[in-house]
């Protein structure tokens, strides 16, 4: 074998090597990355610090120039998250994230799409940005235990670095472990939620509300603000359990909750503080503010809220209204502040609320 035919079979292996290598440290790279994606859990199942590491891992070790996660609304309602999350490539100034339009369209195929976007009518933001067009699109639904499809998974790159084969069947699995992530998440805090619920009303317990308050006057505590408190109790009721049974009784209660919540604020808290006896915590709330809601309560429910075999026969409601910092500095002092105006509404001949002893 002459000189020149040794070099050229030296050239060969060396290549094959460099091939080797290459694919080696791929394969050595997304083992890293799906291993320190199993891990996020390990550390915390804070929700704003989970996106975080998630986002952070995919900036530091993903070949993509941006990448984003859009929720279903739903979803993001349940676990109160932001509907959109992303990162970009280090270097980057913009996060960009597919159009409703084609998160809906990864939704509902049910499995990964590949496409151009071919200009800012395609993306968010679609404002002036320094993102080059084409880019390329890569984007999984997000799919947790149940079936249920709670969002997508989307990559981006740009034109000349398109996505292959090998790299598809990489971020697949890594758009199914960040799926894992968030039904375990789901299902965490699903657990975590029914500890804090009345099972026949679905309002939160006592136990959560007790919690809660204390939250409450920290906060206000804090910021220098006020809140309100609503202690709600329905008239006669043991006559109606007496006279008509438990299961019409329970049924009141049912419909009691849904008058109440249709009619209280997403940021108002009802819970279930004992047998017929409700409580709503009403946040940067006045006395005289959360008296209308509590009169406002009361009108819906004397208006509405009939007993099912009697419909001759309205179901009403007394109230009793404390605020922070105005009539007490503590939770103890506030839910007995409450709970002795309810008691004067009682006295008054029920169907009323009070706000002054």
């Amino acid at each position: 074998m002459n000189f020149q035919n040794r070099l050229s079979e030296l050239q060969k292996k060396y290549n094959e090597v460099e091939i080797s290598n290459r694919s080696l440290s791929s394969k050595l790279s997304e083992l890293f990355i799906l291993y320190n994606l199993t891990r996020i859990l390990t550390t915390t199942f804070d929700l704003k610090k989970v996106f975080k590491n998630i986002f952070s891992l995919f900036q530091e070790s993903l070949t993509v120039e941006y990448n984003s996660i859009i929720l279903e609304d739903s979803f993001a309602r349940d676990l109160d998250l932001n509907k959109i999350y992303g990162s970009a490539k280090q270097g980057k100034k913009n996060i960009i994230y597919p159009v409703e339009s084609i998160h809906e369209k990864i939704v509902k195929k049910k499995s990964f799409i590949l496409r151009p976007i071919v200009n800012q009518e395609e993306i968010v933001p679609d404002k002036e940005t320094s993102v080059h067009f084409p880019l390329q699109l890569l984007g999984f639904p997000l799919i947790i235990s149940s079936k249920k499809i709670i969002g997508s998974l989307s990559f981006f790159r740009e034109e000349g670095n398109s996505f292959q084969p090998d790299e598809i069947e990489f971020l697949q699995r890594v758009a199914d472990e960040v799926s894992n992530i968030l039904d375990k998440i789901y299902l965490f805090y699903q657990t975590k939620e029914d500890t804090f619920r009345d099972h026949l009303t679905g309002v939160y317990n006592r136990r959560y509300f007790n919690q809660r308050l204390d939250m409450e006057i920290k906060r206000a505590e804090r910021y220098k603000r006020s809140f309100s408190m609503l202690m709600i109790d329905i008239d006669d009721f043991k006559l109606v359990n007496d006279t008509y049974g438990h299961i019409t009784g329970d049924e009141i209660l049912k419909e009691l909750t849904k008058i109440l919540k249709k009619n209280l604020r997403n940021s108002d808290i009802l819970s279930r503080f004992g047998g017929e006896e409700f409580v709503a915590l009403l946040p940067e709330t006045n006395s005289q503010n959360a008296f209308l809601t509590g009169e406002k309560l009361r009108t819906e429910v004397e208006n509405k809220l009939i007993i099912p075999e009697d419909h001759k026969k309205n179901v009403t409601i007394s109230i009793g209204v404390a605020n922070y910092p105005v009539d007490a500095y503590s939770a103890e002092k506030l839910v007995d502040k409450a709970d002795r105006r309810l008691y004067q509404a009682k006295n008054k001949g029920k169907n009323s609320t009070v706000m002054e002893d």
